[in-house]
């Protein structure tokens, strides 16, 4: 069974369109990869490689289905918390495992420093393993987030003389998971938009500065994006001129028109279906460690 018919037997209970379910799970494996992987060479240089990082906007009239089903996607890739995450192997030798430790410390600290603190009580939020954007979320602070989500992961390289070598990639990677497209373009839209336009490629570098603070860089970032939105408001935004053919021969906009089935009140999850979620669950974590090109 492959990981597509998991995600489409665990969310059977849902009325969502099977075109809105099949592109969620593409948006999770894109999220969990992150700038980890290309085709067409090494990630660490970034010239002319083809990323897995996708925006995706599920269009259909309201009630449709489209955030019940952005909801478990984006379940799944909060799920695994930084401090669990470890890319050690078996085979590595003793002072392999020792530059993984530190690497992965650095790591934590650097999740720790950037985690928000909730308002009640100042209790602290676990670092997740893939870094979000706040469902709500202006210009300026996506640009911040993006630039401090910073990740290290280590890689086996070749010296010149042909002899292996531990080796480290660094990037910042995040994802966005809307239930409304909306609240991503309510504030100065040409800025968000034109972020997410030079971020699609997953550039070495994007630069942000303001006049009252230092600039944002962000390193090797990469963005993935899945939200819902209506007709209606696609409607407004090209109207309006809010996003142009630039940017929507970037989206993949995936349309239904009626939902699969009627669902009253939501089943339980079966033990099948519950299987079928941590199965999904180990997958995404597999997907973290890996690096480099894929054929």
């Amino acid at each position: 069974m492959t990981n597509l018919s998991r995600w489409q037997h665990y969310t059977d209970n849902l009325s969502s369109p099977e075109n809105f379910i099949s592109w969620s799970w593409r948006f999770v494996i894109a999220a969990a990869l992150q700038r980890r992987v290309a085709m067409g060479g090494d990630p660490k240089y970034g010239h002319m490689l083809l990323f897995p990082n996708t925006y995706t906007v599920l269009v259909g009239k309201a009630g449709l289905g489209k955030g019940i089903v952005i909801n478990p996607a984006t379940e799944l890739l909060r799920y695994h918390k930084k401090k669990d995450f470890t890319s050690e192997t078996k085979t590595m030798s003793d002072q392999e495992k020792l530059v993984v430790q530190k690497i992965e410390q650095a790591n934590m600290e650097d999740a720790e420093a950037t985690t928000l603190k909730l308002k009640r009580g100042g209790e602290k939020i676990e670092p997740p393993l893939l870094p979000y954007a706040p469902d709500a979320t202006t210009y300026e602070k996506l640009v911040e987030d993006m630039s401090k989500s910073g990740r290290r992961i280590s890689f086996t390289s070749t010296n010149s003389d042909g002899t292996p070598k531990l080796d480290i990639y660094y990037h910042c990677s995040m994802y966005s998971a809307l239930p409304e497209l909306a609240s991503l373009l309510r504030k100065r839209t040409e800025d968000t938009v034109n972020f997410m336009l030079g971020l699609y490629d997953c550039p070495l570098d994007y630069e942000y500065k303001t006049k009252t603070r230092e600039s944002d860089r962000v390193r090797r970032g990469c963005l993935s994006i899945l939200a819902g939105t209506t007709p209606e408001f696609m409607e407004t935004i090209f109207n309006q001129q809010l996003i142009d053919q630039g940017f929507s021969s970037r989206v993949f906009f995936i349309y239904a028109s009626k939902n699969r089935k009627n669902v009253g009140l939501a089943e339980p999850f079966t033990p099948l279906q519950l299987q079928y979620r941590l199965e999904l669950l180990s997958h995404i974590k597999e997907l973290a460690k890996v690096y480099g090109e894929c054929k």
